[in-house]
């Protein structure tokens, strides 16, 4: 069964290449020379039976981390321990239960 905690452990790393020609990030671990951090040091966990929700500004990282967690990225490196009931290699279960709404204006 999948519906237990879901937690990053220790931490969560995601990076990808640097494009042709851009500029050494500042501030960057050193094994991730030549590649742009994109999650650097992410962690937590989430309780069964809790809708939990990611908010936050554009570009602040939410859909990345939750394609990350749930195994949908295609490109770049993943490092980390990302475990479901305690268990590693269980992503599908997180793919079956999270989704990303895209953002509603209720004003203009």
């Amino acid at each position: 069964m999948c519906t237990e905690v879901v937690s990053p452990s220790p931490a969560v790393y995601y990076s990808v290449d640097l494009p042709a020609g851009a500029d050494e990030p500042a501030n960057q671990r050193p094994e991730d020379a030549g590649r742009l951090s994109i999650l650097n040091d992410v962690s937590g966990a989430f309780r069964p039976n809790i809708l939990t929700a990611f908010m936050g500004e554009t570009g602040a990282g939410k859909t990345t981390l939750l394609d990350v967690l749930a195994d949908r990225k295609t490109g770049g490196k993943i490092e980390g321990d990302i475990r479901v009931n305690v268990r590693r290699g269980l992503s599908h279960c997180i793919a079956h239960r999270c989704s990303v709404c895209a953002p509603v204006r209720c004003m203009p």
